[in-house]
């Protein structure tokens, strides 16, 4: 899953990573030229159940101007 830097997230990815430290694989942060298709941070985790995906992937991309 990808983040840009340029949207204000509601989780800082550090939290993020505290909150799903038994699921994440790596966290990865790209350099510029793969940035602008695929986001300036890529956090890569594998989930055991379809709920705590959907968890993952709601608490990961909110943002702040939504809360």
């Amino acid at each position: 899953m990808g983040r840009r830097n340029s949207i204000k997230y509601r989780y800082t990815v550090k939290e993020i990573q505290d909150m799903f430290k038994e699921e994440l694989i790596d966290i990865l942060y790209l350099p510029e030229a793969i940035a602008a298709a695929m986001g300036d941070v890529a956090i890569v985790a594998k989930f055991t159940s379809p709920s705590r995906r959907d968890e993952f992937f709601k608490v990961a991309l909110k943002r702040k101007d939504r809360l």
